[in-house]
């Protein structure tokens, strides 16, 4: 169970982007807690780790790549289409991530080992 700390002072917006909040429904949801757990927090946005960047640096659109753990590419242009790439686990395709890398580099390593020839 989570433990929420006192808030003394009023926040007029708190803002949110975390991973795998690509969802505009799930988004609300964790919205709407964190507005009955912290009810002095004014406004709270829920959105992508990807979108937090590109909004704190530009109002007319950017592009942000997270290659970390997972990977994940989005593009917002400045009328407010985007554009994706990435971001769907290690089972389906994070290419770029530690994960893709390590996992490429180990399996070099045993083909090596087990003399097998690349195609």
């Amino acid at each position: 169970m989570f433990q929420f700390c006192q808030i003394e002072q009023y926040i007029s917006i708190q803002g949110l982007c975390l991973s795998g909040c690509e969802e505009r429904k799930s988004n609300d949801e964790l919205r709407d807690l964190v507005k009955s757990k912290l009810p002095s927090v004014g406004e709270v946005a829920v959105e992508s780790d990807c979108l937090g960047p590109i909004l704190s640096a530009s109002n007319s659109g950017g592009i942000v790549l997270i290659a970390g753990t997972g990977s994940n590419l989005l593009l917002t242009n400045p009328d407010k289409t985007q554009a994706r790439c990435g971001g769907l686990s290690y089972l389906l395709g994070d290419q770029g991530s530690a994960w893709w890398i390590a996992h490429k580099a180990v399996r070099a390593c045993i083909l090596d080992r087990d003399k097998v020839e690349r195609c």
